[in-house]
């Protein structure tokens, strides 16, 4: 029976929401009142299915502080933020601001989240094949980096062999879109598969794009 907590969740109306439509959903907030789901509050040690935060990161002060907190909830994340695009520049009338509010004070770029995600050893989806191969494979990131990856495979691959690797980025992370990192890699190490655990391969990123509005890979 999975639990799940929504953080930051104000006076309770998601919560709420979904347990009327049979989620077993808990309440956590540090700032505000729960009005809607009040016999409901995430207690100290509870751990969850999943952890959502929408609308929450750019109010954080101390982000890795508070994802860290998050963590210790649930080792998956469902979270939503508009993020700064590459190149984009934060000027005084930028609408994200919330000037008028003074709560948007944290912004975050898909590289940001890529290291978040690398320092917290968050998994991200992908899909990879062998050049020249037309099915791709589905994998998960277990380490990311600017020049590589290590990432479970479904299959063990020899080193040297050339690989596309598309990291997949849902809208709720990347924001009004779904994206996808493209990337050209090469193999430079593999790890044989163990007890309920699939084989790993480390590769070297040759070259990446980011390729926005793209469709997800179908289950």
């Amino acid at each position: 029976h999975s639990k799940f907590v929504d953080y930051g969740a104000g006076y309770g109306v998601l919560v709420r929401l979904m347990r009327d439509r049979g989620f077993d959903f808990y309440w956590q907030d540090l700032y505000c009142t729960n009005l809607f789901a009040t016999h409901f509050v995430a207690k100290p040690g509870m751990k969850f299915e999943l952890l959502t935060a929408f609308e929450v990161f750019e109010h954080l002060v101390d982000p890795l502080s508070e994802i860290a907190a998050m963590v210790d909830l649930s080792s998956n994340l469902l979270f939503s933020t508009l993020l700064l695009q590459e190149g984009q520049k934060v000027t005084a009338d930028w609408w994200y601001l919330g000037r008028n509010q003074g709560q948007h004070i944290a912004f975050y770029t898909v590289p940001a989240l890529q290291a978040i995600a690398q320092r917290f050893n968050l998994q991200l989806p992908l899909r990879y094949r062998p050049l020249g191969q037309e099915d791709w494979r589905k994998g998960t990131t277990e380490n990311i980096s600017r020049s590589g990856l290590l990432f479970r495979a479904e299959e063990m691959l020899l080193p040297n062999a050339k690989l596309e690797i598309n990291l997949v980025l849902p809208v709720e992370i990347a924001g009004l879109a779904a994206t996808e990192v493209v990337c050209r890699g090469e193999v430079v190490r593999s790890v044989e598969a163990g007890e309920s655990v699939s084989p790993a391969l480390a590769a070297k990123i040759l070259q990446y794009h980011f390729q926005h509005g793209s469709q997800l890979p179908q289950a």
